[in-house]
């Protein structure tokens, strides 16, 4: 996963992510980009500061704690799903938000993910299992979330099985 940050034509400024740079080109090309604010799909990547984590407050034990908890993702039915991911900066530590809007972001996930875990089943590492089967048809159609790795991803795209990714936010107890 790459996160741009982007500008649309009326001047707003949001972020997005892609599965790489030639899905960016692609969307961008295909005005498929959309400003979350207004609409427009006149859309440029902006420069972006690079996020340097200090290391102050974390041990290798939280920081490994933290990439292990560095995915969770949703489903519901057989029109939505989820894989691992996660925003990690250089130090390989979750990026934690600075500014207003990220942690207005970073809120809005947490909802999220109370809400995937309160009206969701947790499949753990058979998602990508139990999506198949749900899209098939021989499963209960319902929501779910759990785990899948980058193959089991692709896979699931090149069969045309819905599915989203969903980053898990850093931990707030580290």
């Amino acid at each position: 996963m790459i996160v741009y940050n982007l500008n649309c034509s009326a001047g707003h400024d949001f972020e997005a992510w892609f599965k790489d740079s030639k899905a960016f080109v692609s969307q961008q090309k295909g005005h498929k980009i959309g400003c979350p604010v207004c609409g427009e799909t006149k859309v440029e990547k902006v420069p972006a500061a690079p996020r340097i984590g200090t290391g102050i407050g974390k041990d290798s034990e939280t920081a490994a704690r933290n990439l292990e908890d560095s995915g969770i993702g949703a489903a519901n039915g057989a029109d939505s799903g989820a894989v691992n991911g996660g925003d990690n900066d250089a130090s390989g530590e979750p990026a934690v938000p600075t500014g207003k809007a990220e942690q207005d972001i970073m809120s809005a996930l947490n909802e999220l993910h109370r809400h995937v875990k309160e009206t969701c089943d947790d499949v753990g590492k058979d998602f990508a299992e139990e999506a198949r089967k749900i899209h098939y048809g021989d499963a209960e159609e319902r929501g779910i979330y759990g785990e899948a790795t980058e193959d089991e991803a692709e896979e699931l795209a090149d069969e045309g099985v819905p599915f989203a990714t969903v980053p898990k936010p850093p931990r707030e107890d580290a």
